[in-house]
């Protein structure tokens, strides 16, 4: 179905990076701070948040009854729920908690959805503040969560996450303000995955982790967040495709790392009380790659909204896609130019053809991933003090 109205188009990529960074500061100097003021819930889930490092190694253990096995507290077989939608992060979790909300009346209260914050292990919200827009960043645009990411944490741990109850969403998908009887919760977990490691695999194979050292690395960090969430006795949890962006880590290397924690530990170690975890992947391509990956039965779903889009608004973010995508591209190619480390020229150029790759692979119509726009801001803060 083509246009019925011209399009308004787009500012330049530039000037809405300008327009995200001065949102980033109304957002953190005024709107959240307002909220934490009114709202004891959501101020005491940033006082409280936590450093959590390498929890296997501390002796952290799960703070909720397992139980026995082959069953659950409902009754069924104790096997999780594992699904893969093509959405983000948010919009899948509102998903699940409106679905527990639908579900009947209960007598204990209802327990928040927790999320992954694939984050930047150097940086609070990583380019958050410079009008980035990767995961992290609309995170930190639509909830409360930025705060909760002290500067005491950083940099994060190899092997560790900050976790954050109680995070409030005021803000929807398109970026417009919640009422106060919209808003809802979130559980946060914040940890960080391997930055450019190195890659192998020749053209038309699949990329693999070039050290062991990387994928084991990969797996305990993996194991770290699962054993953290089963500690906080979490039932429903989104995750995602790990560091698949603009940090380079292969979608199968870090699909199979979540497989070996979740599906096939051989005692359950990964899962706790968890009854659903659900892996929410903008991409569709992506996610189709992440699910063959996990597990080849599974169906790729879609995220379901309460409203249908507006054609106008789904071409222009399209085309927005399309442009960024490029704009990273060239991006890389500066970088790759000045690079003088032959181990990180050759991530960076696994990088830029993972996305042509993307961009020759869907003609018009695409979603964004990690920007590498992100991971360049990222290296910069590295440089001048992840």
């Amino acid at each position: 179905m083509g246009r019925t109205q011209p399009s308004l188009g787009l500012a330049p990529p530039a000037q809405r990076k300008d327009a995200r960074a001065k949102a980033a500061k109304i957002t953190v100097n005024k709107t959240i701070p307002a909220i934490l003021a009114s709202s004891t819930k959501a101020r005491k889930g940033v006082e409280g948040s936590t450093l959590i490092i390498d929890p296997a190694a501390n002796g952290v253990k799960s703070g909720a009854k397992r139980p026995k096995m082959g069953e659950n507290e409902d009754g069924a077989d104790g096997k999780v729920k594992v699904r893969v939608i093509v959405g983000d992060t948010l919009s899948v979790a509102r998903t699940l908690s409106k679905a527990v909300s639908h579900a009947g009346q209960s007598t204990k209260p209802k327990k928040n959805v927790a999320v992954l914050n694939m984050a930047s292990p150097l940086l609070p919200g990583g380019g958050f503040l410079n009008g980035a827009s990767a995961q992290e960043e609309s995170l930190c645009f639509r909830t409360t969560l930025y705060p909760a990411l002290r500067d005491e944490f950083y940099r994060l741990p190899e092997v560790g996450a900050v976790w954050t109850e109680d995070v409030c969403v005021f803000r929807d998908e398109t970026g417009n303000d919640l009422s106060k009887n919209e808003r809802w919760w979130v559980d946060v977990i914040s940890a960080g995955m391997l930055r450019f490691p190195d890659v192998e695999g020749d053209e038309g194979e699949e990329p693999r982790y070039a050290s062991a050292k990387d994928r084991d690395l990969a797996v305990r960090k993996v194991k770290c967040i699962m054993q953290i969430l089963k500690s906080k006795g979490v039932g429903q949890c989104v995750l995602g495709a790990w560091g698949c962006g603009a940090y380079g880590n292969p979608v199968g290397e870090v699909a199979r790392a979540f497989q070996k924690v979740i599906l096939h530990d051989g005692k359950g170690n990964g899962r706790g009380d968890l009854k659903e975890i659900v892996f929410a992947i903008k991409e569709r391509k992506m996610a189709l790659d992440f699910a063959r990956y996990l597990d080849k039965n599974l169906q790729v779903e879609e995220v379901a909204r309460d409203q249908p889009e507006q054609i106008d608004e789904e071409e222009e973010r399209d085309a927005e896609a399309i442009r960024e995508l490029q704009e990273q591209i060239s991006q890389l190619d500066v970088r790759i130019e000045q690079c003088k480390t032959p181990s990180l020229t050759a991530s960076l150029e696994t990088i830029r053809a993972g996305l042509k790759d993307q961009l020759a692979q869907r003609p018009k119509v695409t979603a964004t991933t990690d920007s590498a726009e992100d991971a360049s801001s990222d290296d910069e803060d590295e440089d001048a003090s992840e």
